[in-house]
């Protein structure tokens, strides 16, 4: 079965490129001209500051206080707080990188490029001034963060410009207490250095090795084990070659596609939607990745993430996870059972403060990686409904899985938790 699809440029704008994901990080391709831009993110690159936690006063019993006195101050006085300090945001969000932009010969027109879904490729086709045609062919590792793009011959580090997203949105971070990103050249590698002021530092480094060039984005320590990091990344993929990324990555889109149902579809809309859809949950939702975030891998760069690319809980995380019943791959499930595994402690608190039980579960709407709230919101905060929509989802598991070890020791205790609450909300 062939699943390729075309796009035409010029494609100006981020989010209607082309798309490579692996969970983690994500590759949005696009471009016009002789101008290829690749916009590179990650699902976890947070500033986590400006988490709200569940604070004593939040609960049930002061909430229809409120309502009933039509006390419209008093109850967003509950959840929200005063103006952040100087230097700080108001609340986490996943930040954007940056791109890469490969400028192709004066008078190179870029024309089409080819999504292979059935191999994870992009091919790009560029006419150039004298008619010729030109390729580019780009691989996303599924395993590790490492992209390969296949460059036409002659091309120089010259041809390479680099674009932190501070170039967007350095006013806005300026002012929340990041410093300007550190440009690098040397020893083969090139790129930025991203500090944050709570978190690790990332660094996007690239490196061009004849018509191949290597990038990728990762953490360190510091600065100098940031860019030590991605140079031994870089240079363990230069080692085994591009051919053995190829292979590895058409490998994992086989096993992924034998188990997903084939549609045989005379609409080739409906065709695409469903093909597309399937290919973009495996890039949002692999099982090596991070739990779906609103946006995942695919950050733009010329704004801060709308809604901060977090956790929304009322049905956005589980829409993006219900492919995985009806598509055959339950393996994408589990990264999103452990991250609310690993809130459990918060979400006791929550319980205990809104409804004063301690055996229930409360899972607010919109939160960050470490399930901390995000902004005051109140309708948003107590909607339980959000943990009884994740409950169900993990029932679906057990019933599509038959895992009685996961319903014993996972969905259960959840499903009673989320239970709890609701039976401490009813009233005669």
């Amino acid at each position: 079965m062939n699943r390729s699809y075309d796009w035409q440029f010029p494609l100006p704008r981020t989010h209607p490129g082309m798309l490579l994901g692996t969970g983690t990080p994500g590759v949005l391709v696009g471009g016009a001209a002789n101008l290829l831009r690749l916009t590179l993110g990650r699902a976890d690159f947070w500033d986590h500051r400006g988490g709200m936690p569940w604070r004593e006063g939040m609960s049930y019993r002061n909430i229809r206080h409120h309502l009933d006195a039509g006390d419209e101050p008093g109850l967003r006085a509950l959840f929200e707080r005063t103006d952040p300090a100087p230097g700080e945001p108001h609340r986490p969000t996943v930040l954007p990188i940056g791109r890469v932009e490969l400028a192709l010969p004066e008078g190179t027109t870029l024309e089409s490029g080819t999504l292979d879904l059935d191999a994870g490729r992009i091919t790009v086709r560029a006419l150039s001034e004298g008619g010729a045609d030109l390729t580019l062919g780009l691989d996303l590792s599924m395993q590790s963060p490492v992209l390969h793009v296949d460059l036409p011959p002659g091309m120089s580090t010259r041809c390479i410009r680099r674009i932190p997203a501070w170039e967007y949105v350095g006013d806005y971070l300026e002012s929340i207490s990041f410093a300007q990103p550190a440009l690098f050249d040397g020893a083969g590698l090139s790129g930025w250095v991203q500090e944050r002021p709570a978190d690790p530092p990332l660094c996007l480094a690239y490196r061009l090795e004849g018509s191949d060039l290597w990038l990728t984005a990762v953490y360190g320590a510091d600065p100098a084990d940031a860019r030590g990091q991605a140079g031994s990344l870089i240079a363990a993929f230069v080692g085994r070659g591009s051919e053995a990324l190829r292979e590895e990555t058409q490998a994992w889109w086989r096993d992924y596609w034998r188990e997903v149902p084939e549609l045989d579809l005379p609409n080739p809309l409906l065709a695409f939607l469903y093909d597309y859809g399937m290919y973009k949950f495996a890039g949002l939702t692999n099982p090596t990745g991070v739990a779906a975030t609103l946006q995942g891998p695919w950050i733009e760069e010329y704004q801060m993430p709308p809604w901060s690319s977090d956790y929304h809980f009322n049905i956005n995380v589980q829409m993006c996870y219900w492919p995985a019943y009806r598509g055959n791959r339950l393996s994408h499930l589990p990264p999103i059972f452990a991250l609310l595994t690993s809130w459990r402690e918060r979400l006791r608190e929550n319980a205990r403060i809104f409804v004063g039980i301690e055996d229930g579960l409360m899972l607010p709407h919109a939160v960050d990686d470490r399930g901390m709230r995000m902004g005051g919101f109140w309708t948003g905060s107590m909607d339980h409904g959000c943990t009884a929509w994740m409950a169900d989802l993990m029932y679906q598991y057990y019933r599509y899985t038959g895992d009685v070890a996961f319903l014993r020791e996972t969905a259960y205790p959840f499903m009673y938790g989320a239970m709890r609450v609701c039976e401490e909300m009813l009233e005669d």
